[in-house]
């Protein structure tokens, strides 16, 4: 089940996309798989919680194309922390498409994860790079793997 979970439009409420209520449904029903979108975005640090506790949660990285045009170290310091606690198998590639396709292309948004890399700073502080194969694996094996294909 994909949950939003983050800021969301104008007219909705935003206490009902905090990630801390995906883990009531993680907990009651550990069966069933759970993608919290867009990393819980501004409630990194809760998603992470929740993804850390609970075997069947994951996170995505949809919509965050706008603020890794702008700053992507907000982006890798995210997924750093994510496979640093919960391990890169949690993270699965998301886009929102077409929502900011003006902004970053599809194609744009692959090469920017297949580009990236952990600043030589944030590695100082303890925060992991990643390796081709972990990209792959967030580009696309995770999501083979949490949806059976």
């Amino acid at each position: 089940i994909l949950c939003h979970t983050g800021v969301g439009p104008t007219g909705t409420y935003l206490k009902y996309n905090r990630p801390v209520y995906v883990d009531t449904v993680a907990v009651d029903f550990p069966e069933i798989k759970f993608i919290m979108a867009h990393i819980g975005n501004p409630w990194v640090d809760e998603a992470i919680q929740v993804t850390q506790k609970n075997p069947n949660v994951y996170v995505d990285i949809s919509a965050w194309e706008p603020r890794y045009l702008v700053a992507p170290i907000h982006l890798i310091r995210a997924l750093a922390k994510v496979k640093m606690r919960c391990g890169v198998e949690k993270i699965l590639f998301g886009s929102d498409w077409p929502l900011f396709a003006s902004r970053m292309s599809l194609k744009e948004w692959v090469g920017a994860i297949k580009g990236m890399r952990t600043p030589q700073l944030l590695q100082q502080l303890g925060l992991p790079d990643f390796t081709e194969e972990e990209k792959r694996m967030i580009l696309g094996g995770n999501a083979a793997k949490v949806l059976g294909l």
